[in-house]
């Protein structure tokens, strides 16, 4: 199993869709999880995962390389995205452990680590496409206010669009989050893309024994660009419309400096939790106006 992300701690969606299905699929097969990670996966956070896994490697991908190889791909049609994930020197790593481990199956998460593998033909592979990447970024482009970012947006979402379509051919199986975002896809033989949605474990999130503070709760990572939209609106656009008294909690982890200008007396931005439930259940209403994510959007 190949990701962009080492899938612990659980504060971003694919990290938590990663986690679970290798805890699912650990029970019938061995695991080699090779992740890239943007820091420093700490020993702890691994041992996580090696209850489960037969082995665990984790290739840091560092500032220079990521910004080196993303700009490299002006050059190339590759989108930049999967530039930002795809290091040769790490390729070469893959490469060769891959050909020690021997694998009767692999399995991408994302297309962003699609490179690494997607000439391998010794054994099938799956790609989960997991979102429509390319849906996500026209929709970002659409609601671009600066012109620069709109049209850096754009060209990402035509590259996304073009690659989704190429890699299709380069993997035996595919899958994907939702109905929505296969038909994103425009490869001619999506229909064979199988729509394998999240689930939510409903006692997972019986109610926790905490006072509620907060009139409306909103819970996400706080530096992904739908989830900053959303608490704009609701801090800028319906807050206004409330009675003085009404507060809001932004629950999640890395809070941009977007979200952190919103804190007010009447918002708090907690940053990091260890417990999201007693997040929720601070609340008397839970609110997610979302504009322009893809997937499946968890705390929906």
């Amino acid at each position: 199993m190949i990701s962009s992300r080492f899938p612990y701690p659980l504060q971003k969606g694919d990290k938590l869709r990663l986690y679970y299905q290798i805890r699912e699929l650990s029970e019938f097969f061995d695991i080699y999880l090779i992740s890239l990670s943007e820091s420093e996966v700490v020993e702890v956070h691994k041992e996580k995962l090696q209850t489960f896994c037969k082995e665990v490697h984790v290739f840091q991908i560092n500032t220079i390389s990521k910004y080196f190889f993303t700009c490299l791909q002006v050059l190339s049609s590759l989108p930049f995205q999967v530039g930002y994930f795809t290091n040769p020197f790490i390729k070469k790593k893959i490469k060769t452990l891959i050909n020690r481990i021997a694998p009767d199956h692999i399995y991408c998460q994302l297309i962003r680590v699609a490179e690494y593998v997607k000439d391998y033909h010794l054994c099938p592979k799956t790609i989960d496409y997991m979102d429509a990447l390319s849906l996500g970024m026209e929709r970002r482009a659409k609601n671009a206010n600066n012109p620069i970012h709109r049209n850096i947006f754009k060209t990402e979402s035509k590259r996304l669009k073009r690659y989704e379509k190429q890699l299709f051919d380069y993997f035996e199986h595919h899958s994907i989050i939702s109905k929505q975002d296969k038909q994103a896809i425009v490869h001619p033989s999506k229909e064979k893309i199988k729509v394998i949605p999240n689930g939510v474990d409903d006692f997972f999130f019986e109610k926790p024994n905490v006072p509620i503070i907060y009139d409306l709760v909103f819970t996400g990572n706080l530096s992904y660009a739908p989830n900053v939209e959303a608490c704009v609106f609701i801090v800028k656009e319906l807050l206004p419309l409330l009675p003085k008294e009404t507060k809001v909690l932004l629950a999640g982890a890395s809070p941009s400096n977007i979200v952190k200008s919103l804190v007010s007396e009447r918002v708090h931005a907690s940053g990091w939790v260890d417990d999201i439930r007693e997040s929720y259940a601070q609340g008397k209403i839970f609110i997610a106006p979302m504009f322009i994510g893809t997937g499946l959007q968890n705390k929906l």
